[in-house]
């Protein structure tokens, strides 16, 4: 009851963040279990040039986006995963007419296990998915 107290306390504008977040998370959660990676990416590209806003971030800050990406996967079940949460911000920047890079890397772990990680940049800035020893992924595929 206090989150849904704190929601309606939000702007209307910040509450419609929350809810365009919500969506596109949800959509791509459901979007990466059921499509290649490469179909579904090329799709929500699309996608958001056709649902593009005219007025770019339309008082919306980059730190906003990523934020409220950020909030809804605390409150959806199963989390998210670093690369639903890029492509998330992605879709959301894109469709305000704001380009980015969507990284992806790996790295061996010492137990010879692979490990991949999915993040951001805008600007040559990591908006998304930096971890503290970010600079051990090699990356792999950039879009």
């Amino acid at each position: 009851m206090r989150r849904l107290r704190k929601f309606l306390h939000l702007s209307s504008s910040d509450r419609t963040l929350l809810i365009e977040a919500l969506i596109v998370i949800l959509v791509l959660k459901l979007g990466l279990w059921l499509l290649p990676f490469r179909v579904l990416h090329t799709y929500s590209l699309k996608l958001s040039q056709v649902l593009m806003q005219p007025h770019g971030l339309e008082g919306h800050r980059i730190q906003s986006i990523v934020q409220s990406i950020e909030i809804v996967t605390w409150h959806i079940p199963g989390k998210a995963k670093c690369l639903a949460r890029a492509m998330a911000v992605q879709f959301m920047l894109r469709r305000r007419n704001h380009q980015t890079s969507l990284h992806i890397g790996v790295t061996k772990r010492t137990d010879s296990v692979l490990e991949a990680h999915a993040w951001l940049e805008y600007d040559g800035v990591i908006v998304i998915g930096g971890v503290p020893d970010f600079n051990r992924f090699k990356p792999l595929v950039i879009l």
